[in-house]
């Protein structure tokens, strides 16, 4: 599902001083339903950002209404990821370095060590000065970050940022999935309707999973982002996993322009 703005509003209220207020919800999956006997449960999910980020962004530049946005999930790994995400754009005050940053935390399986040591420093200071439990912290002059989130939530938010797992066994890890034999029918099905560069700049991602431009250095991106792995270790996305098949509305990865732009996401 591509990211979607949810506001829209240049074609519908047309109003940059109108406050809004949204929220980000969903039901718990069919498994967890049936555990609760297919009765509905009450509490509701959304572990997603990108509509966040495309919905915020999408705004004019003299928008001046209040707009309260309510992320809820009940996957606290994914909460986690959504926290740390928030943290980083909203306190980091160079832009072009918080977004970097932020981005190959989101999409990249390895990142810059002092990428790591950042995103640690800037966690340590905010369970120091913060309640994990119920906090409410400045994200930059205009915004304020609530969170409600349960007392368990700890290990998981260390292990996003603080990790035992080696490079080796994550590389590892990450080769057994990317290039498992019994997916090669559908890799090469991918890969016939791909230009011939467009082929081979993919293929450099699925090999290395840094989003970065095709031929750029990536020597220094020598720490694993234990966000995208288990405490055990174990890769937690599929092996097609894709940046940019969030984001297009095109059929990624079969659509020139979803190729041709993917160092821009």
């Amino acid at each position: 599902m591509p990211a979607t703005d949810a506001i829209n509003l240049a074609c519908n209220e047309k109003d940059s001083t109108r406050d809004f207020s949204l929220a980000y919800i969903g039901m718990y999956p069919m498994n967890v339903l049936l555990l609760h006997h297919r009765r509905w449960h009450p509490q509701l999910a959304s572990g997603d950002l990108r509509h966040v980020v495309r919905t915020i962004n999408a705004l004019p530049s003299d928008y001046s209404g209040n707009l309260n946005i309510l992320v809820n999930d009940w996957t606290l790994p994914v909460v986690c990821r959504n926290l740390i995400l928030l943290f980083i754009l909203g306190t980091i005050p160079d832009e072009a370095m918080a977004a970097d940053i932020a981005l190959h935390f989101w999409y990249s399986a390895f990142m810059p060590g002092e990428y790591r040591l950042r995103l640690s420093s800037m966690l340590s200071s905010f369970l120091t000065q913060h309640c994990p439990v119920a906090s409410a912290f400045p994200l930059g002059p205009h915004s304020t970050l609530s969170c409600a989130l349960p007392p368990n939530v700890m290990p998981h938010l260390l292990h996003c940022i603080s990790s035992s797992l080696s490079l080796d066994d994550v590389q590892g890890e990450y080769d057994r999935v990317r290039t498992a034999p019994s997916r090669r029918d559908f890799r090469e099905r991918m890969y016939a309707r791909l230009r011939s560069s467009h082929r081979v700049a993919f293929q450099e991602f699925r090999r290395f999973g840094i989003v970065l431009p095709f031929g750029a250095p990536n020597s220094h991106f020598n720490v694993p982002n234990p966000s995208l792995f288990s405490p055990e270790g174990k890769w937690l996305q599929t092996d097609h996993a894709d940046p940019l098949t969030g984001w297009e509305l095109s059929p990624h990865p079969f659509s020139q322009r979803s190729v041709l732009t993917a160092s821009q996401h």
